[in-house]
């Protein structure tokens, strides 16, 4: 869904708060084993 959007974008897009988007993707981040930030979800 990203599409190359910013956090706020999203957030906007979506109506919620910016934190709520950035919860979402720890959430992510965490299932996936991904624990270097750096890697994009993207990807």
């Amino acid at each position: 869904m990203n599409q190359g959007k910013t956090t706020r974008e999203i957030a906007d897009l979506m109506g919620v708060a910016k934190s709520t988007i950035d919860s979402h993707r720890l959430i992510i981040r965490h299932r996936l084993k991904l624990t270097n930030r750096k890697a994009t979800l993207q990807s």
